[in-house]
Parts: structure tokens; sequence; C-alpha cells
């Protein structure tokens, strides 16, 4: 949980959803609020607002600037404003997930820099 703050402050919100053709994507809003607004959840409220108004239907899945994971405003960005976003790998990195069987199984992805999760530890 955020410090208190006096007065309306800027939150950024990550707003993960399904597209009209059933593909999940995201959304970034930024929202005005006051320290009691927020930990009433009314930036969820500010942040759904355009998206309901753009046609498109819950369920959303919402992670503030303050509870999101460290790399995911980071993520979102990039995925979309991949031509201001900064250079990634030219090709792609096969990554080994865990399983019971995960010596069969790889996933391909092109790894964007430090922040990807290969680099993170998460994967082998």
């Amino acid at each position: 949980m955020p410090a208190q703050w006096h007065g309306k402050r800027p939150i950024t919100i990550v707003t993960a959803y399904m597209r009209h053709d059933g593909m999940p994507d995201f959304k970034l809003n930024e929202v005005e609020v006051t320290h009691e607004e927020y930990e009433n959840g009314v930036h969820y409220y500010l942040a759904e607002a355009p998206l309901i108004q753009e046609g498109l239907d819950e369920p959303f899945v919402h992670f503030d600037e303050f509870e999101a994971p460290p790399f995911l405003l980071t993520a979102v960005r990039q995925h979309l404003n991949p031509l201001q976003a900064d250079p990634v790998a030219d090709e792609a990195i096969p990554f080994l997930f865990g399983g019971p069987d995960a010596a069969n199984h790889r996933s391909y992805g092109v790894a964007p820099g430090r922040d990807n999760v290969a680099n993170q530890g998460l994967c082998r």
C-alpha cells in the first residue's frame, strides 16, 4: 500500500481484457484519485469507464502501479507501443519451462533484455 498523499495524484493502471475477437490484450490508463478514493478502489472504476465506453465487456483484471509486478508496466508499454519501446533481441530464444516433461517442450519468444522472464531466473 502506498504512503498516504494529500489531494489527487495520478495512478497508472494496467487492465487485462478480452478483445472482441476473443484474444487477450492490455490497456493502460492513468486516473487521478485521492488516497481515500484509492483505498476504496475508485481508481479501478475510473479505469473501467473508458473500456466500457469502447464497448469492451468484463471481466477486466486490473493492476495499479503499486500492486503490479515490477516488470508489468514496462512490458505493457512495449506491447502497446512497440516502435517506441527499447530494442529487443533479433532472434527468438528458446525457453524451457518447468514440469515433469519440460525437456520435451520448448517455448520460443523474443527476449526483451534484462527484464525478461528467463533473465529473472523464472525459466531454465
